[in-house]
């Protein structure tokens, strides 16, 4: 699996380092973006340094929290995409409370508009099926494409 990490430009986009909601996106690496489907959505203080976590997480420990397989991973046709999907601005004297609510409402407004495979629709809690979710859609991406 190939991995875009922010990309933006050839460079890291440096906006990720912000707060805002991002995006992990999953598709075949040669299909267009816009054919990408969205695997899971978030919210943090500074999206880079969360995602990277994620990262560690998902190829060290457990793929299966995304609905992944050790074999997507292994899959040189699969790419996954790490990418804002906005940046939000804070006031600089906004409290860490008020900043919470506020991500966690644009997080809750982009899992409804963009429903992610791997997440509940009506909150941000995984999927129980997300495994078998994400399984189903990458077959689909792969079939479509023969």
């Amino acid at each position: 699996m190939k991995i875009k990490f922010f990309e933006k430009d050839g460079h890291i986009n440096p906006e990720a380092i912000y707060a805002g909601i991002y995006q992990f996106k999953i598709g075949l690496l040669n299909d267009n973006e816009e054919k990408y489907l969205p695997l899971y959505i978030g919210e943090s203080y500074s999206m880079l340094l969360r995602c990277s976590n994620h990262l560690y997480e998902l190829f060290h420990n457990d793929p299966s929290y995304f609905g992944l397989t050790e074999v997507d991973l292994k899959d040189d046709k699969l790419q996954l995409i790490v990418d804002i999907y906005e940046k939000v601005s804070l006031e600089d004297n906004i409290s860490n409370s008020d900043r919470d609510i506020l991500l966690r409402e644009k997080e809750m407004a982009a899992i409804e508009k963009l429903m992610p495979l791997s997440q509940n629709q009506t909150n941000d809690n995984l999927n129980r099926n997300r495994s078998a979710i994400v399984k189903e859609a990458i077959e689909k991406l792969k079939l479509r494409n023969k």
